[in-house]
Formats: structure tokens, C-alpha cells, sequence
């Protein structure tokens, strides 16, 4: 699920709200794109936790460098993921901060923390919503924020 043309000089720092649902349950990315085109350099640096009401433990995730953040995860129920991004039209690093809350069945659910930064200086437009398998649905909003 990609968006183009979102991301404008008017605002610096910005907030996408996803809410929807995948064929699999699995990893979820999000990668920044430019003119309509994914950046899958190996810039992408995150760590994030992971916690689910079925057991007590907290599975730590981490990528440093790879080609994408880690937003949360996708399942087959319904996924709520909020991701605050400041500075994707500037030519600094852009950061991000991913809440995700999602269901497991009928009466099972997590939630997941994930943050990092692109460590180039490249002015992004849009973005990419990616599952690690399979195919998402739902709906994207993408607010920005003055100052």
C-alpha cells in the first residue's frame, strides 16, 4: 500500500494513523518513498518490544541498518498502528515512533513499540505500508502538523 505526494515542506512532523487487517499474521514495515519510488537503501535503523496478553514475556526486535522500519504487526483480526514521523521533508534524519494494538484471535491481543531513523538526508514525498507475507487492507490517514 503505497502513498505518494503526502509529505510537503508546509509541515515538519506528522502523524499516520493505519487501521485494517492481512491474510497472514506477520511482521508489518513501512519504507519511505520519493517521486513514487520506494528507498530501500539499507538506512533504516529501529529496535521496538513486543508484548501479547498470551504470555508475559517481551520479544525484543531490532534492525540496524536494514531496508525498512518495523511498525508493528498485521494479523488476520484488526490492527490499530499509530506512527508519529518527524522530518521526512527535511534534510536531516527522519524519525519515527509506531504504536501498534492488534487482536489474536477472540480473546487474545498485543501491542508493539517501535522507534528509529533513516540515517540519510533524503526529503521524502510518501510511503509504503509493508506486511512481511501476504496482502493488508484498510485505510490510511496522514495528518501534518504545524508548528
Amino acid at each position: 500500500m503505497s502513498l505518494n505526494d503526502v509529505f510537503s515542506s508546509t509541515y515538519q512532523n506528522y502523524k499516520i494513523i493505519y487501521t485494517g487487517n492481512g491474510t497472514s499474521d506477520n511482521a508489518f514495515n513501512m519504507r519511505m518513498r520519493v517521486s513514487g519510488s520506494d528507498n530501500s537503501t539499507s538506512n533504516y535503523y529501529y529496535t521496538g518490544y513486543f508484548v501479547e496478553s498470551s504470555s508475559a514475556s517481551i520479544t525484543l526486535a531490532k534492525g540496524d541498518p536494514t531496508t525498512s522500519f518495523r511498525i508493528g504487526v498485521t494479523t488476520s483480526d484488526f490492527d490499530v498502528i499509530e506512527i508519529t514521523l518527524v522530518g521526512p521533508q527535511t534534510s536531516d534524519k527522519t524519525s519515527y515512533v509506531a504504536h501498534c494494538g492488534y487482536g489474536l484471535g477472540t480473546n487474545e491481543g498485543g501491542q508493539s513499540t517501535q522507534g528509529g531513523f533513516f540515517s540519510g538526508t533524503t526529503s521524502f514525498t510518501g510511503f509504503t505500508l509493508i506486511p512481511a507475507s501476504g496482502t493488508i487492507t484498510g485505510n490510511v490517514s496522514v495528518y501534518g502538523y504545524n508548528k
